[in-house]
């Protein structure tokens, strides 16, 4: 959210929804006269649209609940979204013994783990009232890595570009 720009008046109540491509994370109910009905969005989108009012509420926006009569209706449109995860492992890899209760842990001599984040969204403002469109943010583009090594089974380390690796 870096980039987040809106040409609303500072100080105008928003309300914030969001859209975007539905995962199998979303409520599907699958019983009764809604059967195959979509509920709310997934929580990877909920968590878009808070991130977002967030941003919208330090530039100075007031990030309104419905049920206020807000003056506009910021749109979050999630383009695109999520991770890629890599493994390489050269090395013996764990070994469990059927017969005599014993194991070995992976013998690792080198061993990376890659994962990489994406995610591509823009915010469409409209009058809440009226719905006339009022302008549309740029494109936001995030991206993130988090790669963790292993050598000669013991020595480990990462590299990330998040504020706070886990």
């Amino acid at each position: 959210m870096h980039n987040l720009a809106a040409d609303l008046p500072i100080q105008a109540p928003v309300y914030v929804d969001i859209t975007g491509l539905q995962t199998d994370r979303a409520h599907l109910n699958m019983v009764g006269k809604d059967r195959a009905v979509l509920h709310g969005a997934s929580l990877d989108l909920l968590l878009i649209r808070d991130s977002v009012a967030t941003g919208l509420a330090r530039l100075g926006y007031r990030v309104d609940p419905r049920d206020t009569e807000p003056t506009y209706l910021a749109r979050v449109v999630v383009e695109s979204f999520g991770i890629t995860r890599g493994v390489t492992f050269f090395g013996m890899p764990p070994v469990q013994s059927v017969l005599i209760p014993f194991s070995l842990p992976a013998l690792t001599l080198y061993g990376v783990v890659r994962q990489k984040g994406y995610a591509r969204v823009h915010i469409e403002f409209f009058e809440y009232q009226s719905g006339i469109f009022m302008g549309l943010s740029p494109t936001m583009i995030g991206r993130t890595y988090y790669t963790q090594y292993t050598m000669l089974f013991f020595f480990t380390w990462q590299t990330t570009d998040l504020s706070a690796p886990p």
